[in-house]
């Protein structure tokens, strides 16, 4: 007879969103620094002075954001590169973005725009699975002949981006920004913050293996795979069971109402049947189900479901 076993290790997923994507830490720590041709990234503090022209009036959202650029000689073949570690996507990306040019009697001025800025995608081989260039606010900071960090303060509003992510929800990803100068011999920056993923909903999808059509004895398996890709603990019903040929339900946890809590980062796959199919099970099309259920108007968040043809 086909068995049911709840894996309670859900319970006791890993939990992998996305790590310091505020940068509040004050540390790159969930991040790797690379860089090509001595580009470089670091952690820029609120009211501190760190690029040559003065940064002491530009506002974060908090007291740090991450800085990324060019090397101080500053070719523009000088790529500074930050990655973070595995995290498990959801639908959406989001980030905020400022970056720098100048003005003033010591300035240099770029034809198009001063730096390119790209955000990647990548798998946990470091394959890129996206690209796109993003263009970011950009604060014109005042270059003094009197030196370093002696123009006067300024401040300007970061820029809002999203990165559509909604292909590979569920899956391990890394987000890697990338970051060049356009104008030789000027580094300028570009600083991110508030780096979140958005758009989070529990997903359920059921795989078939063994036989897909089956006879009496063959031995069938289907596997749920769960995935919370939200930074939020989320408390669904799961419903798991089938339709048999004549469309009759069968719900696997009988009577019971099964909830479950699903910590942040959740990805686990758990085993609903495994085992040989008894003798005098009837024949024709049958339909696995799952679904994850929101607990307090039950909206369904996802739902999945497989055919399995019996015959004699």
């Amino acid at each position: 007879m086909i068995t049911a076993t709840l894996l309670l290790g859900l319970l006791f997923a890993q939990n992998i969103p996305l790590a310091n994507g505020g940068f509040e830490s004050g540390t790159l720590t969930g991040w790797t620094v690379s860089g090509e041709n001595g580009g470089v990234a670091r952690i820029a503090r609120e009211g501190s002075c760190f690029s040559y022209n003065n940064t002491e009036g530009l506002s974060l959202s908090g007291s740090f954001a991450a800085e990324i650029r060019s090397s101080g000689p500053a070719p523009v073949n000088s790529t500074g590169i930050l990655t973070s570690d595995p995290f498990i996507a959801g639908s959406a990306i989001t980030f905020n973005a400022l970056t720098e040019a100048e003005e003033g009697e010591e300035a240099k001025f770029a034809q198009t725009d001063p730096v390119t800025f790209e955000a990647r995608i990548l798998d946990e081989a470091n394959n890129a699975l996206f690209s796109q260039v993003f263009k970011p606010n950009v604060t014109y900071l005042y270059r003094s002949a009197a030196g370093e960090c002696s123009g006067e303060p300024r401040d300007a509003s970061f820029s809002n981006h999203t990165i559509d992510t909604s292909s590979f929800a569920g899956q391990f990803v890394k987000l890697q920004f990338r970051q060049h100068t356009n104008v030789k011999q000027r580094g300028f920056f570009t600083l991110i913050d508030d780096v979140a993923i958005s758009g989070n909903t529990p997903t359920i999808s059921l795989a078939v293996t063994g036989c897909h059509t089956c006879e009496e004895g063959g031995h069938l398996t289907v596997q749920a795979h769960v995935v919370n890709p939200s930074t939020q603990t989320v408390h669904v019903e799961v419903k798991a069971g089938g339709r048999l040929p004549d469309g009759t339900p069968v719900n696997l946890f009988g009577q019971q109402h099964m909830e479950l809590t699903l910590e942040p980062g959740l990805d686990k796959t758990y085993t609903l049947l495994d085992g040989p199919l008894p003798a005098g099970v009837p024949t024709g099309t049958w339909t696995v189900e799952g679904t994850l259920l929101e607990l307090e108007l039950g909206k369904t968040f996802s739902r999945d479901a497989k055919a399995v043809e019996i015959i004699r």
